[in-house]
């Protein structure tokens, strides 16, 4: 099967191709600058085509867009809209004109077609935003220009794809060095709820709804358990070393942000009915599934741990410079001693690993005089 991509240079598309061309699909990455495109590292099977023609192909995915991303002024808001409305439409005549048409269109759409619903289940068929706010009036537009292709016997399923999550980039990434520098702060109300999904889950369900060919109008491909602001803010601060998580006011992001701050404030409880009723598995249902591992807690050693590798490494170190500066004479000179226990024979070898099993079985009363004592066997 041949599959012709829009916007595969971007953050989702790029492992979608290769996760596609992994399959054994004939992958077709068609962008603006294919000189550039080549530089980025496809599959063997994947080929580059330009934009001005649509190569002849089983499957559409259309991914491309303006990034949401910055202030949306007369002009961001322009071009977020013509990039979605205006290209897809061009996607669909190319399709009419074709000599072989496709038979399935999978098009990007959004959830925020849904708008501000807080407590609100939303499933596939809950309608759009009642009051028409500019994400809202994209992503309708957006998904009438798709369903365009299905006067032409196209199969269209439009992918009102949550917030991708993975620590490079996306929702997330964008968040990233401000938790890693500042804590867990929260953008929304605490317990407002954030339709997200990982990266790995973005690519299979699509992948999912190319070979499900039953599957046709809207699909909301976010992961089934939502995650509130606090728990995020909480969970991400966590792994990263901090503690305590604080908020800033709504008005204030909506202030700084402007219409774009919807894209992080808005309370959406997104469900994939389609992917759960059609028995989809998720690698991660749960945030805490995906968070262990894509930011696994990193390991803290105990203070008496620490203190114990310390010491052995001063030990070490303090008898290699000793063996050193005595040389041969002072060598002679030891072996004519008494002999200490075998315990003081190993000390300038024993390895980190190993002091701290011979010193974990020790009784965890002893002074650091009486543990140094023990580890070169003077017993008096």
């Amino acid at each position: 099967m041949r599959i012709v991509l829009t916007g595969a240079t971007g953050f989702l598309g790029r492992p979608l191709v290769a996760y596609l061309a992994h399959l054994g699909y004939e992958c077709i990455v068609q962008t603006r600058d294919v000189a550039k495109a080549a530089t980025l590292g496809w599959p063997p099977t994947a080929g580059l085509a330009s934009c001005d023609d649509l190569p002849a192909a089983d499957v559409v995915i259309h991914l491309a867009g303006e990034s949401l991303i910055g202030y949306w002024t007369p002009r961001k808001r322009r071009e977020i809209l013509e990039s979605r409305v205006e290209g897809t439409r061009r996607l669909v005549a190319a399709m009419r004109s074709a000599k072989t048409r496709p038979h399935t269109l999978l098009a990007a759409s959004a959830v925020g077609i849904y708008g501000h619903r807080p407590g609100e289940p939303l499933e596939e068929t809950a309608p759009p935003d009642s009051r028409n706010r500019f994400r809202a009036e994209v992503c309708r537009a957006w998904e009438e220009a798709a369903n365009a292709a299905d006067a032409l016997g196209v199969r269209v399923v439009n992918l009102r794809l949550g917030n991708i999550f993975d620590p490079g980039g996306g929702y997330l990434g964008g968040l990233m060095p401000i938790y890693r520098h500042f804590g867990g702060w929260m953008f929304g109300e605490p317990d407002a709820a954030i339709p997200w999904i990982s990266r790995t889950d973005a690519v299979r369900l699509i992948g999912f709804a190319l070979a499900n060919e039953r599957w046709y109008g809207p699909l909301n491909v976010v992961a089934p358990q939502a995650i509130t602001h606090r728990e995020l803010a909480m969970r991400v601060s966590e792994r990263l070393g901090h503690h305590g998580i604080r908020k800033v006011p709504v008005r204030l992001t909506r202030a700084v942000l402007g219409e774009f701050a919807s894209a992080l404030v808005d309370d959406q409880r997104v469900v994939p009915a389609k992917a759960l009723t059609s028995g989809f598995a998720f690698e991660h249902a749960t945030f805490e599934s995906w968070i262990d591992e894509a930011l696994p807690i990193p390991r803290k050693e105990s203070e008496t741990r620490r203190q114990y590798r310390e010491m052995a490494h001063e030990s070490l170190d303090d008898a290699k410079k000793s063996e050193t500066a005595e040389g041969a004479e002072n060598s002679e000179r030891a072996a004519a001693r008494p002999q200490a226990p075998a315990a003081a024979s190993t000390s300038a070898a024993i390895s980190e690993g190993n002091a701290w099993r011979a010193l974990k079985g020790n009784a965890p009363h002893k002074s650091s005089r009486e543990q140094m004592k023990i580890w070169y066997g003077d017993t008096n």
